[in-house]
């Protein structure tokens, strides 16, 4: 989009370009049509309604997505093409809903402390989604958490280990993603699902895919380690004897599990007033003013923004410094 943007925009009046490569922009903006309605299934809207980010539905990271917004912004704001539009709208639910709230809105929300987590997935509320083989066909709802909230946005930055015979689950090497772990956590299985699982085929018995468990004390973030609850309504069984209580063990196909790498998506309420990675703040804010000045009402990112990091001073690249007080008509 940003190549063709540019084409159209400024090729040579003298020659096709400007027509071809505009026409190519509008082609696409039908391919993804079609494929909006491949990916919903049987529940329309099923995307649209989610806070995913175009063409970034599985695993997303910070860069990527203000690449694709701010594509959207050049390309919408200088030829008004569709397909621009389309994508402007699914990015400006994204970044108000991961970077526009406090730690107060947790779990319906993320504070905003992690809208610059390397890693993450935003709205995948069916860990298991890969055995569905991702199509369409498959999706019977629940593949997209469609409140259009992010109460499923996570991290997937760090892996996990699992020990046989112990409850306790340490985060592998370091926080990478993570600024700490607390009671009332929310965690997610999705290493089946997970394009970058270390071991796809393995799957923790006790924890559906389909079902955000809490974390529970003890949590120790110098040693990294931390619980899961089993649930209140779970039968009392080897490895939860007692329900509303810690996971005292996990085990896979009915035998204890040991392993490292395992994926996990964490939905964490940490949140000490700056941000997850100190290196995506400009290009993320960047995103975000553009799109308040594209039209959007920007003013939850850009308030959280504003107080997290105040004016953001980069003489290396002045376009991290837009002006969202302008708006283009």
């Amino acid at each position: 989009m940003r190549d063709l943007t540019m084409c159209a925009g400024f090729g040579d009046d003298s020659r096709d370009e400007r027509t071809y490569c505009n026409d190519v922009l509008h082609e696409n903006s039908y391919a993804w049509l079609a494929w909006l309605s491949w990916v919903d299934g049987s529940t329309p809207n099923a995307f649209e309604n989610s806070i995913t980010p175009p063409g970034r539905w599985d695993v997303t990271q910070p860069f990527m997505d203000v690449y694709g917004t701010l594509a959207a912004y050049k390309a919408w704001t200088m030829l008004r093409d569709p397909l621009a539009k389309k994508y402007l709208d699914q990015y400006a639910k994204y970044w108000n809903a991961n970077c526009g709230h406090p730690a107060s809105d947790f779990p319906g929300y993320p504070p905003a402390y992690d809208c610059t987590t390397y890693f993450t997935q935003p709205a995948i509320a069916n860990g298991n989604h890969a055995l569905a083989g991702d199509t369409g066909a498959a999706n019977t709802g629940f593949m997209y958490n469609t409140a259009g909230n992010g109460q499923f946005f996570g991290s997937i930055d760090p892996t996990y280990t699992f020990t046989a015979g112990s409850g306790q689950v340490l985060v592998d090497s370091s926080f990478a993603g993570l600024g700490g772990l607390t009671a009332g956590d929310l965690v997610q299985n999705v290493n089946t699902g997970y394009l970058y699982a270390t071991n796809s085929i393995q799957n923790v018995d006790q924890l559906d895919p389909t079902v955000q468990y809490k974390v529970i004390g003890p949590t120790d973030n110098t040693a990294h380690t931390f619980y899961i609850q089993c649930p209140s309504t779970h039968v009392v069984d080897a490895t939860c004897p007692t329900p509303g209580a810690a996971f005292t063990g996990f085990t896979m196909a009915g035998t204890p599990l040991s392993t490292s790498g395992y994926s996990l998506k964490i939905h964490a309420q940490f949140d000490d007033g700056t941000t997850n990675d100190p290196t995506y703040p400009g290009y993320v804010m960047q995103a975000i003013e553009a799109l308040q000045v594209a039209g959007y009402n920007m003013s939850a990112a850009l308030g959280q923004g504003n107080t997290r990091f105040g004016v953001i001073q980069d003489p290396q690249w002045p376009s991290h410094q837009l002006d969202a007080t302008v708006v283009v008509p």
